[in-house]
């Protein structure tokens, strides 16, 4: 399944095909037709109208075995005879490549759809756990949430975890996902289009998983007491990239993925948690360095928390990206956890992330 198939049928997977749509989209379609996975829908090919590869939408009329078409968006232009394999449609069949969905991924049962939008592949045991997987298809977080939301209620058995996975929706920001979490409904990358493989969640259940312990040194410790930090995990700032263009980051061994805008943000908290171990950097300053948007100062502070919802335990992102007192910021945790790979961070590709770095380096 090629993209410009997949991203179809991710708005509406009854979606209906023309011959001629495949030919010039998607180069495999004729494998996907011996494979079972396409097949011809003669009820749709039975409608009243088409789309022509010109773009034009045409009110069909069926007289002895020969077809007509008068364009419904110009009615002066002449009626004309309608070749019969430009009428020709398929549909995608979900049951085959479900089935070698389950195949490729271990997974028992059988599939059935929830709702038009949500389709039950079947089930898995992992690490002890019961898995209930679904193929989601979302066009925007909103209706993509309504329908997670209500996943719990819509299936018949009790998992331990929902895990769902799409064709190419991937776009559910960090809150979304944490509240989804809290439901036991894990969002898992895109399926695999050519090994039709699916990620498992990190099993993040009611017990949550154990953070690494640190074991701090007796200065290290009256560091903590003296300015109160809250946050005991190591931060690495790795330089390197997602394919999605964001910053990857571990605190600890999870993997956080922030956008430039907050990445630069977060930079020079570290810069200043450098600088002075207090840390703090009043929000003027910030405003006035353009790292927090006059009128957006909230929204700003709030995507870089949002970043850090699943990562770091019992702590809350609040007390991490924390206003120590009013109307500052400071990373709260100790400069000495905060580590950071300056060779890859040097040849970022924004200039003002470059810039910070240069400047880290500088008070080492």
């Amino acid at each position: 399944m090629n993209e410009w198939l997949a991203l179809q049928l991710e708005k509406s997977p009854e979606f209906t095909f023309y011959e001629w749509e495949l030919k010039m989209h998607c180069p495999e379609h004729q494998e996907l037709i011996a494979d079972g996975y396409l097949f011809r829908d003669l009820k749709a090919e039975g409608s009243e109208f088409c789309f022509t590869k010109w773009g034009r939408r045409l009110q069909l009329l069926r007289i002895e075995g020969s077809i007509f078409g008068t364009d419904t968006d110009d009615t002066d232009e002449p009626i004309v005879e309608v070749d019969p394999r430009d009428i020709i449609r398929y549909r995608f069949n979900w049951e085959p490549w479900s089935q070698k969905v389950r195949e490729r991924n271990g997974i028992n049962g059988s599939s059935t759809w929830l709702d038009k939008y949500l389709l039950f592949l079947g089930q898995r045991n992992y690490s002890g756990q019961k898995l209930g997987f679904i193929l989601g298809f979302f066009n925007h977080r909103d209706e993509a949430m309504n329908l997670l939301l209500s996943l719990p209620a819509r299936t018949t058995s009790n998992y331990d975890v929902l895990a769902v996975t799409t064709l190419c929706f991937n776009r559910l920001p960090q809150q979304d996902m944490a509240n989804l979490e809290r439901l036991h409904v894990y969002m898992v990358p895109p399926i695999n289009p050519q090994t039709l493989t699916i990620e498992c969640p990190r099993l993040l259940l009611s017990k949550r998983q154990e953070m690494p312990s640190i074991v701090l040194s007796h200065t290290q410790e009256a560091d903590y007491h003296l300015y109160g930090y809250k946050c005991r995990l190591p931060v690495h700032i790795t330089g390197e990239m997602t394919k999605s263009g964001n910053n990857i980051i571990l605190i600890g061994d999870t993997v956080v993925e922030i956008g430039d805008v907050p990445f630069r943000l977060f930079l020079r908290l570290v810069l200043e948690l450098c600088r002075t171990k207090m840390g703090t950097v009043s929000k003027v300053d910030l405003r006035s360095e353009e790292y927090l948007s006059a009128d957006g100062e909230f929204q700003s502070i709030g995507r870089l928390r949002e970043c850090f919802v699943r990562t770091l335990g019992d702590l809350h992102p609040e007390r991490f990206i924390e206003s120590y007192r009013p109307k500052t910021l400071r990373l709260s945790v100790h400069p000495d956890l905060v580590t950071w790979d300056q060779q890859k961070l040097l040849g970022h590709d924004d200039a003002r992330v470059r810039d910070l770095v240069g400047k880290l380096a500088a008070v080492g």
